[in-house]
């Protein structure tokens, strides 16, 4: 008897607290190279682990995003889909599978200066860009997160939407980095050309 009650308490709980997978802001396209900032601007979510989430239950900075049934990894929320299907997709002129990744369009704002971005609804996730926003002022790289939970600015050109961050898997730690060899004075020119002139080297 006391068994069946424990299960049906562990039922009971599921049904009131669903498991909701773990949502967070994961890039963000402060201000791109490519157009203007409310034609351009994207902000990429990732989910881990992967479930089926319909984003029409979150809400981002106030306002409900679009029913889309969310069951990858990533998906990129544009300002204008139309503008980041040019650029970032196979530019012809709809998203759809064939663009590689899950993308949709709602009504938000990047201020190149800093802001905050807030997921909340059956996503819970909040970004204070302010004190990182320089990082990627005019430059058109983006804004990623990294696997320790910090932030920093995109390796290449344009971020990486839809895929891994290009940054996610570099340490912000680097107490290991010592200088192993230097060569303070070679034959020749010491500003000539590798594999000539000086050089440093460093051991990870």
């Amino acid at each position: 008897m006391k068994r069946d009650r424990f299960w049906v308490m562990v039922l009971v709980f599921f049904l009131v607290f669903p498991l909701v997978p773990a949502v967070v802001i994961n890039e963000l396209m402060v201000d791109p190279g490519q157009c203007s900032d409310t034609m351009c601007e994207w902000m990429e979510l990732y989910q881990s682990p992967v479930q089926a989430l319909d984003l029409s239950k979150c809400v981002l900075n106030g306002n409900r995003l679009p029913q889309h049934f969310f069951n990858t990894s990533y998906v990129v929320i544009a300002r204008n889909l139309a503008r980041f299907e040019e650029y970032f997709g196979n530019n012809d002129t709809v998203w759809n599978e064939t663009d590689g990744f899950s993308a949709l369009q709602s009504s938000f704002q990047l201020p190149n200066a800093g802001g905050v971005v807030e997921l909340t609804g059956n996503c819970s996730d909040r970004i204070d860009y302010t004190h990182f926003a320089a990082l990627a002022d005019g430059n058109n790289k983006t804004l990623e997160r990294r696997e320790d939970n910090s932030w920093g600015e995109s390796l290449s050109s344009s971020g990486t939407p839809g895929r891994e961050n290009s940054i996610f898997r570099l340490a912000t730690d680097y107490d290991d980095l010592i200088i192993s060899e230097f060569l303070p004075d070679p034959f020749g020119n010491d500003t000539a050309a590798l594999p000539h002139g000086e050089w440093i080297e460093l051991l990870n």
